[in-house]
């Protein structure tokens, strides 16, 4: 089932990077493929409308509203998506540039698999989905090791155990967008040894907030309605770190050091 017009009206007011691409089509149809591979496999809690096209949609769209990510985008950047799951923050950003080269990396072998079959449907001749464990993939001598001019990742880990697993997927000059809610600032605090030592450098932290006057309200009432002030509210942020230097091939460690010894 696609998504009622009111849906994709509230997203083009939220994003307003969409106005003009073209995309309503491929985001509606992506939340048709959302449901429909959630009743066969679990990849999400939220599958209702107006979640979906808030805390997935909308929230992975949010990264268009960052300068330095439409850049790399326009000069069409090799990008990857670490733990992607069902497949948020890269789906909706493909289908909003369906030009980006959009490698998506997911440790869940069937998540992987409805993921394939999702891009393939939805015609997203630009999304290569990766199964794999991003330490081995980055790693040491790994094929995908400092490789991307942009890693995108999103409710994966704290941000310092996050570092360590991305920033190696990086090159030099590169950016990791970090998507954080409301606990950004202390994990930021908390990442001030990691990230040097991983090579990279604090460049921007950037605050997501949405306007509810400037969305269509009026085209929803009573639990969605609320839902929509409530997002507004949220506290959002986009952490931006450039590469630096080169990552010590040390990094990254296994998940359970990453995770018992954080950086």
């Amino acid at each position: 089932m696609p998504l009622e017009q009111k849906y994709l009206d509230l997203i083009l007011a939220a994003v307003p990077a969409l106005q003009g691409s073209g995309a309503e089509d491929r985001l509606s149809a992506l939340y048709d493929r959302v449901v429909e591979t959630n009743n066969r496999i679990n990849i999400t809690s939220l599958t209702s409308p107006i979640d979906v096209t808030l805390k997935h949609i909308v929230d992975s769209l949010s990264l268009l509203t960052c300068r330095d990510v439409l850049e790399k985008l326009e000069r069409s950047a090799r990008i990857c998506d670490i733990g992607c799951g069902g497949g948020f923050p890269g789906l909706p950003i493909a289908c909003a540039r369906p030009k980006a080269d959009i490698t998506m990396i997911d440790s869940t072998e069937k998540k992987i698999h409805a993921l394939k079959e999702n891009a393939h449907i939805l015609g997203l001749e630009n999304v290569r989905p990766l199964w794999g464990r991003g330490e081995e993939l980055a790693g040491k001598g790994g094929a995908h090791r400092e490789k991307y001019d942009l890693c995108l990742s999103r409710a994966v880990a704290a941000l310092p155990v996050l570092c360590e697993l991305c920033l190696p997927f990086v090159k030099k000059g590169g950016l990791l967008v970090a998507m954080k809610g409301a606990r950004a600032l202390e994990e930021l605090d908390d990442s001030r040894k990691a990230i040097p030592m991983l090579g990279g450098t604090l460049k921007e932290t950037l605050e997501i907030r949405l306007d509810p006057e400037n969305l269509p309200l009026a085209l929803f009432d009573g639990e969605e309605k609320e839902k929509i002030l409530s997002f507004c509210e949220a506290r959002r942020y986009l952490l931006l770190i450039e590469k630096k230097k080169e990552t010590l091939p040390i990094y990254p460690r296994k998940w359970a050091q990453m995770v018992k010894k954080p950086l």
